[in-house]
């Protein structure tokens, strides 16, 4: 990720989409033990849009309650936000240099219309380490150092995929990981952790 990505963000207006997967298949089955991801995913959400306006009041934040409810005043024209698929920045598709692809191209090309702001996050999804690796999908050296050393000592933690992009040029300005701290058992403080993270990286203060 960026140094202090934030700072870059300063003044703008971002459209915020959601975090709505959680990826499954996890070493620990930490995924597995979230019985209704539907509730955890909307506390997480409320934690992100609490941590960002209080961290990272130079950024005029367009989070997901405003998105529904611009939405709502336009069926048919704007997409359920909580629908978006974000899945071609997962980091075993996401290819560097790459460009925003519709159908999520048009319709943030869409919002930026009707809430004039033309940079989005994209919340990707959360997924927990260590995991299987998919075949053919090379860890960086980086990555594959921390998950041999957090599966040696037993101990997992939190991932969110994010990614940076201008709607009108579709221009992916970023896509990197968020990691959070390890842990030796999936609590809420695990969710908690990664959104702290997730603030501080974003933070401009």
């Amino acid at each position: 990720m960026p140094l202090k990505p934030g700072a870059g963000l300063g003044g703008s207006r971002v459209i915020v989409l959601p975090l709505s997967m959680i990826r499954n298949g996890d070493t620990f089955g930490w995924a597995a033990q979230i019985t209704n991801p539907r509730e955890y995913l909307v506390n997480l959400n409320a934690q992100i849009e609490k941590g960002l306006t209080e961290r990272a009041p130079r950024t005029v934040w367009v989070f997901p309650t405003a998105l529904v409810q611009v939405a709502s005043r336009n069926p048919g024209y704007l997409a359920d936000p909580y629908g978006m698929d974000p899945s071609q920045f997962a980091p075993d598709r996401w290819k560097p240099g790459a460009k925003l692809e519709d159908p999520l191209a048009g319709e943030l090309r869409n919002y930026t219309s009707f809430v004039d702001a033309r940079v989005a996050l994209v919340l990707v999804e959360m997924r927990f380490v260590p995991r299987p690796v998919t075949p053919g999908h090379v860890l960086p050296e980086g990555e594959r150092a921390m998950v041999q050393a957090d599966s040696a000592h037993h101990m997992g933690r939190p991932v969110m995929r994010i990614a940076i992009v201008d709607t009108r040029t579709t221009d992916v300005m970023w896509a990197a990981d968020v990691v959070g701290d390890p842990a030796p058992a999936f609590t809420p403080a695990v969710g908690t952790n990664l959104v702290d993270h997730l603030v501080r990286a974003l933070s401009t203060e």
